[in-house]
């Protein structure tokens, strides 16, 4: 399970670094597309990463910033930028 979500999170890094390229390529349904992708693997990584954390005990008390709420809030920022991108080629069509 745990190799699952960390093949999860390196494909929304790669796709990160695509929707990167494909905003300077001007390529808009591609970005559309991958916006749109990055965002349901990062709610699928997300969602794999609290099960994990609940199954193991975590987070530590006292260290629920580091261990729960900073890398699910990296987890919400890479939604909410798919999110966005896709957004901004359909709100740029319309």
């Amino acid at each position: 399970m745990l190799e699952l979500a960390l093949g999860l999170c390196v494909l929304v890094f790669v796709l990160f670094i695509c929707l990167i390229a494909a905003h300077f390529s001007g390529r808009a349904r591609v970005k559309m597309l991958i916006g749109l992708t990055m965002s349901l693997t990062a709610t699928l990584a997300m969602g794999l990463f609290c099960y994990i954390q609940r199954i193991n005990g975590n987070p530590d008390q006292g260290m629920e910033l580091l261990q729960w709420y900073l890398p699910s809030a990296v987890f919400v920022i890479f939604i909410a930028t798919g999110i966005i991108a896709a957004a901004s080629v359909v709100k740029g069509k319309y």
